[in-house]
This record gives structure tokens, sequence and C-alpha cells, in this order.
């Protein structure tokens, strides 16, 4: 059964990995654009 359970945790790390690298270019996308918004907003006063 450990083998199970080992295999299972692996499986999840490799997707918890790809779940956190999208986080990741999900923060910096949305990052970049509120700062691309803000400078515009700026810009318009």
């Amino acid at each position: 059964m450990a083998p199970v359970t080992t295999t299972l945790k692996l499986k999840c790390f490799d997707l918890n990995q790809a779940k956190a690298n999208m986080f990741g270019q999900t923060t910096a996308a949305t990052t970049q654009l509120a700062n691309e918004c803000w400078v515009g907003l700026s810009l318009s006063r």
C-alpha cells in the first residue's frame, strides 16, 4: 500500500508544481497589466 500512496503523492506533486507555475505566470501578467493601466490613468489626468 505504501507504493500506491507514494505514487499518488508524486502525481499530486507534479500537479501542484504545474499549478504553482501557472499561478506565478498569472500573477506576473496581472501585475504588469495593472501597472500599465495605472500609468495610463496617471497620464490622462
